[in-house]
């Protein structure tokens, strides 16, 4: 029966993408309760501004959710997101007793638009974990659902953070639009009969059923919209640097002005006292569904991890100025990769690079220990470990002199990745300065392969385009001239270079070599809209200890 039932859904959807409009009040858990579906976990969330998107498969359908935000400025932009869609969710807070009337309101304001006129519709009472919460009957008579006479619609009870009501939710939407095709109906023109008035608050297993992976993320803003180049129709292919346009510089700058609220001292000094709670936490939340494998690693930085192997490089889009002829030539090069997180870098490098051994370092206990238990996990290959780059004691020069580390020759090659930006700034002199040490002690010195998130980019943005609760604290941890120092929801630091600060850091410890400013791509192929990205990058060589 399952087969046939899988096999069904395959025949009727292919490969066809369901577009599924996630709406409702600011602060009703619409969010969560996407990332709940996809990812299985509850994440910590800031107010939507825009939208976010998230592309999963659930019982063989391939799902785009769009969650666009509750605020008020937003409710009105509510059908530019409506084009094309299959389903409408609207998510409703059961304890917000004092808005129902608003949200009834701007539900069947939705409901009447010609674009949705014969898309289901799913209602989520959501926070029914809550005690004094409506129930979905009380709900639904508020919300005037038996209105929807000609529409196919559904209430759920649910909680976001347990997720009771989620897969039966899903189950209903899965098999309406099923019904919908088998029918003759083309997915998202909607169904002829009347509405359906079922009220449910499920007792089922809350994790049974639910989605495990997502396929992939995006999150975009409409007040980045007005940046021009950094949010435009698909034009460019991905991974393809960007001029510097005036205008758009002009305008970033102007953005980043606004809502410039820091952090107190107490809060900049608890989370950096807290860093390696706040990463497990996050490798606990995520897992390995986070990131994506780097595959453009030898992309960027060409041979200074070079192949050995016959094997085509993965993802060769481009040859970057950053080729070391004489770690390439090596037979058996040693990589050390600073900040491995779960190994996806790690691993696609180890596929391409058959002769490559790799020492990889993570803050985060929980990411060594999913490095290690990875079913490609080499101890002939891979040394992973716990290591605090901002303890100088012991040195790491003096963690890899001792077994078994000093089983292995010393890397010439160091990679820091995405991982200066998590560290705050004061300390970044003192990290550079031991790869720096550690590189120095061989007879040919080495390199460190430099790349992480740049000033002006997209996601710096964002912190100050989005609205903080008065009451909260903000994201920007310092008020200092030039100090781009930021604190993500989940409370890990993100800092934004720009190249005169690393070129000033690589004079410091006689490092050679510049930092450049890529200017990226990032394609979001639904929505059809290229992203600018801006990430600075460096090869810099370390000249031996004379």
């Amino acid at each position: 029966m399952g087969v046939a039932f899988s096999s069904l859904w395959s025949s009727l959807f292919g490969s066809k993408e369901l577009k599924i409009c996630i709406l409702g009040l600011d602060n009703a858990g619409k969010t969560t309760l996407m990332y709940k579906m996809t990812l299985g976990s509850v994440v910590s969330t800031a107010p939507t501004v825009g939208s976010n998107t998230e592309q999963f498969e659930y019982k063989n359908l391939k799902f785009m959710l769009w969650d666009v935000g509750g605020q008020t400025s937003l409710r009105t932009s509510w059908t530019s997101y409506l084009a094309s869609t299959d389903a409408v969710i609207f998510v409703l807070d059961s304890n917000d007793r004092e808005r129902v009337n608003l949200a009834r309101d701007e539900l069947h304001r939705i409901g009447q638009d010609e674009q949705v006129l014969k898309a289901p519709i799913l209602v989520w009472a959501n926070k029914q974990d809550i005690k004094g919460a409506m129930t979905p009957a009380e709900i639904s008579e508020s919300l005037a659902l038996t209105a929807f006479r000609e529409r196919t619609w559904q209430i759920f009870g649910c909680s976001a953070l347990t997720g009771k009501g989620l897969t039966e939710g899903l189950d209903w939407l899965a098999h309406t639009l099923g019904a919908k095709a088998r029918k003759g109906w083309a997915v998202g023109k909607g169904s002829e009969r009347g509405g359906e008035r079922r009220l449910h608050s499920s007792k089922k297993n809350p994790s049974q059923g639910l989605p495990k992976k997502p396929c992939s993320r995006t999150n975009t803003s409409d007040t980045t919209g007005a940046l021009g180049s950094m949010s435009e129709p698909v034009d460019a292919a991905p991974h393809e640097s960007r001029p510097e346009q005036p205008e758009v510089e002009a305008t970033i700058s102007t953005l980043l002005a606004q809502n410039r609220r820091t952090a107190t001292a107490f809060t900049v000094t608890k989370h950096s006292n807290d860093a390696a709670k706040n990463w497990d936490k996050f490798y606990k939340n995520h897992a390995d569904k986070f990131f994506k494998d780097r595959h453009w690693t030898s992309r960027e930085f060409g041979s200074a991890v070079a192949s050995t192997s016959n094997k085509p490089e993965d993802d060769r889009g481009e040859e970057t100025e950053l080729v070391s002829a004489d770690v390439a030539g090596q037979g058996s090069a040693v990589l050390l990769e600073v900040g491995c997180g779960v190994g996806n870098m790690l691993y696609p490098l180890l596929e391409a690079n058959e002769a490559l051994r790799v020492h990889c370092c993570d803050f985060s206990q929980r990411a060594v220990d999913m490095v290690r238990s990875h079913p490609r996990y080499d101890a002939a290959r891979v040394n992973a470990f716990v290591f605090d780059l901002t303890s100088s004691q012991p040195s790491l020069a003096s963690f890899l002199r001792t077994e078994p580390y000093n089983a292995w020759p010393a890397p010439t090659t160091v990679s820091l990745i995405f991982v200066l930006s998590a560290i705050p700034p004061h300390l970044h002199l003192e990290v550079l300065k031991s790869l720096a040490d550690l590189l120095a002690a061989n007879p040919g010195g080495g390199h460190i392969l430099f790349r992480d998130y740049a000033y002006g980019d997209l996601s710096q943005v964002r912190y100050h385009t989005k609205k903080d609760a008065a009451w909260a604290e903000p994201s920007l941890l310092s008020d200092e001239p030039g100090q781009n120092w930021y604190r993500r929801g989940d409370n890990t630091f993100n800092y934004f270079f720009q190249p005169h600060e690393l070129d000033a850091l690589a004079g410091k410890l006689g490092l050679q070599g510049e930092a450049h400013l890529l200017r990226r791509t990032a394609v979001n192929r639904k929505s059809e809209v290229n992203m600018q990205r801006r990430f600075v990058q460096a090869k810099w060589f370390v000249p031996p200890r004379t």
